[in-house]
């Protein structure tokens, strides 16, 4: 149904944008070290200029800032969804007329459209170290809103834990 799909988009929501908060966290911190790399490199006269182009096609053209980007685009799209849904839920629009199908479908679209579009794969490190607690939080926020449980033996498809460890080389 689409109440269910709708569930199931705000539960995978709730997960993926704690899973890449933590990512971007970590993403962060690489290009903050690359970059003072960088700029320590840069500002010695001491360093050959060809390693001070090395590390700046390194830092600028290789996968290090577009990484972090793409980790970040993820995470905001993944919190603006979960917020969107979180809030039809939350006014209880039906999901059986026009305009809560409607909603329901857009928020499904735009979480697919994210997924593909970021073309990184979540943590699967990071969402099992954060699966326990979000798991109890995800509780409570399916109870506040009244939602049933979801049967994930049948619905797993879009878990952060089946897409894998990131890579970051």
């Amino acid at each position: 149904s689409i109440a269910r799909l709708g569930a199931c988009v705000l539960e995978n929501s709730f997960f993926a944008k704690n899973v890449c908060r933590e990512m971007a966290i970590h993403e962060r911190i690489r290009v903050l070290i690359y970059g003072l790399i960088w700029i320590g490199a840069i500002s010695s006269r001491t360093t050959d200029l060809n390693l001070a182009l090395t590390c700046t096609q390194l830092l600028f053209s290789s996968e290090i800032i577009i990484r972090w980007v793409k980790v970040e685009f993820l995470r905001s799209r993944n919190e603006t969804i979960y917020d969107g849904l979180y809030t039809h839920f939350l006014n209880r629009i039906s999901p059986t007329n026009a305009p809560g199908i409607a909603a329901i479908l857009d928020h499904f679209a735009s979480y697919e459209a994210a997924k593909l579009s970021a073309s990184i794969k979540q943590s699967s490190e990071i969402f099992l170290k954060l699966n326990p607690s979000l798991t109890e939080d995800w509780e409570g926020i399916r109870i506040a809103l009244n939602i049933d449980p979801i049967d994930h033996e049948s619905n797993s498809n879009n878990r952060p834990e089946e897409g894998g460890d990131e890579s970051h080389e």
